[in-house]
C-alpha cells in the first residue's frame, strides 16, 4: 500500500513485514498523519521486494523490517542496505527475546530497533530520532560535495581567508606577497588555427601542468585571465619559493612539448613576470548584488604583469628589488635597464636561469 500525497519535509517511511496486520495497524494508527502528508509510507512484504522499491523510491529515509521473512530476511537486508543505499537506516523490529538477532542487526548496521509488541508512542520518537540522523547526515554530504564544486572555482586559500574572518563580508587585507604572472606565449596563433574545442583543451592541459607545479611550493591561483595564470605566493620565503615554483613551471610546460606538438603543430612556451611587496587581499565587486570576487591588488600586481609581457618564450622576469633579500640564492641574466608601460620610472631587469641550490645538487 503506497501512500502519496507527502507534505515537504514529512518523513518517507519503508516498513518491510510479511503479516498484513503491520501494513493495516499502522496505516489506521496514523490514518491522520497520512492524511494531513506529514507522514508517508511505503510496505514491502520481503527484503527483495524492499530493495525494488528502495530503487523505485529514492526518497526513502529509512526501513522499518522484521528480520524473520521469506526470500530475504532482515538481517540480510539490513547488510544490503548498506552496502546500496549508505544513507538510509534500518530499524530492526523484533521480539524482546529475540535480542541475539537484534544484535546481530545492530553489528551489520542497523540505526535502532523496536519490539513486538510495537508501542506507537516508542515508533514515533524512533522515527523522528533515525529521520534526523539520516537528515543530518545527508546534509552534511551535500555540504562536503558544494565544498568539492567550489574549490572547483574557487581556490584553497580564498576559502580560508573567508572562513577565517568569519564574518558575513569579510574586510580587506593588507599582506606581503609574491606574484607570477605566467602567460601563454603565441595564444592568438593558437586561437587562429584551432576550432574553439581545441583551444579550451590546450588552456586547460597547460593550466593543469602550472597549478601541479606551483601547489609544492605553496603557490595559489588568483584567477586565470584569458590564456594566463595569477598566482600568488604568502608566508616564509615568498619570494624564493615563487622563483623555485617559476622553474617548475617551465619545466613543467617543456614536459609535455611533445604532446603539444603532436596535438597543433607547434609549441607555444609560456612567460613569467615575478614581483613582490604588499597588496591589498579582500573581496572585490558589487557588494549591493552580492557578487564578489576575492582578489589581490596592487602597484606589485600591475608591475609583474608589465615583466611578463618585457620577456620572451620561456623567460622568468623579475626586478632588481625583487632579488633584494634572496641572498644571491638565485641565477639571473642581467637584462639591463627598461621602461614598462605604464610605469613613471624603468626598471632594472634579470631573467631568472636557477638557482644555487640546483647548482650544488649537480655537482
Amino acid at each position: 500500500m503506497n501512500l502519496d500525497g507527502a507534505a515537504p519535509g514529512a518523513p518517507v517511511i519503508l516498513v518491510v513485514d510479511d503479516e498484513p496486520d503491520l501494513e493495516h495497524l499502522l496505516s489506521l494508527k496514523f490514518r491522520r498523519r497520512i492524511r494531513k502528508g506529514d507522514l508517508h509510507f511505503y510496505f514491502a512484504h520481503d527484503g527483495v521486494e524492499a530493495l525494488e522499491k528502495l530503487s523505485e523510491h529514492p526518497d526513502i529515509e529509512i526501513v522499518v523490517t522484521d528480520i524473520n521473512m521469506p526470500k530475504m530476511d532482515g538481517l540480510t537486508l539490513v547488510m544490503q542496505l548498506r552496502e546500496r543505499h549508505p544513507l538510509v537506516k534500518a530499524v530492526i523490529v523484533s521480539a524482546y527475546g529475540d535480542m541475539d538477532n537484534i544484535r546481530g542487526a545492530m553489528n551489520r548496521g542497523a540505526f535502532d530497533f523496536l519490539t513486538k509488541p510495537l508501542d506507537f508512542g516508542d515508533f514515533e520518537k524512533t522515527v523522528t530520532k533515525t529521520v534526523d540522523h539520516v537528515r543530518t547526515l545527508r546534509s552534511t554530504i551535500k555540504s562536503l560535495e558544494e565544498n568539492r564544486i567550489l574549490k572547483l572555482f574557487v581556490d584553497e586559500s580564498a576559502l580560508h581567508f573567508m572562513l577565517d574572518d568569519a564574518t558575513d563580508e569579510p574586510e580587506s587585507k593588507l599582506v606581503e606577497c609574491s606574484v607570477a604572472f605566467i602567460d601563454i606565449c603565441a595564444f592568438t596563433a593558437l586561437s587562429e588555427r584551432n576550432a574553439p574545442s581545441v583551444v579550451i583543451d590546450m588552456l586547460n592541459t597547460y593550466f593543469d601542468a602550472i597549478v601541479h607545479a606551483i601547489q609544492p611550493f605553496g603557490g595559489a591561483v588568483d584567477k586565470f585571465i584569458g590564456d594566463a595564470a595569477m598566482v600568488t605566493f604568502m608566508g616564509d620565503d615568498h619570494r624564493f619559493r615563487a622563483v623555485e615554483a617559476s622553474l617548475a613551471v617551465h619545466e613543467a610546460i617543456v614536459n609535455v612539448r611533445g604532446d603539444v606538438e603532436e596535438r597543433i603543430g607547434f609549441f607555444p612556451n609560456v612567460t613569467t613576470g615575478l614581483n613582490a611587496g604588499n597588496v591589498v587581499v579582500g573581496p572585490v565587486g558589487a557588494r549591493s548584488l552580492g557578487r564578489l570576487d576575492f582578489t589581490i591588488i596592487g602597484d606589485v600586481v600591475n608591475t609583474a604583469a608589465r615583466l611578463q609581457t618585457s620577456g620572451g618564450p620561456g623567460d622568468i622576469i623579475v626586478t632588481a628589488q625583487f632579488l633584494d633579500g634572496l641572498g644571491g640564492r638565485v641565477q639571473v641574466i642581467d637584462r639591463g635597464v627598461h621602461s614598462l608601460r605604464g610605469k613613471a620610472e624603468p626598471a632594472h631587469l634579470f631573467k631568472v636561469t636557477g638557482t644555487t641550490t640546483q647548482t650544488n645538487e649537480v655537482t
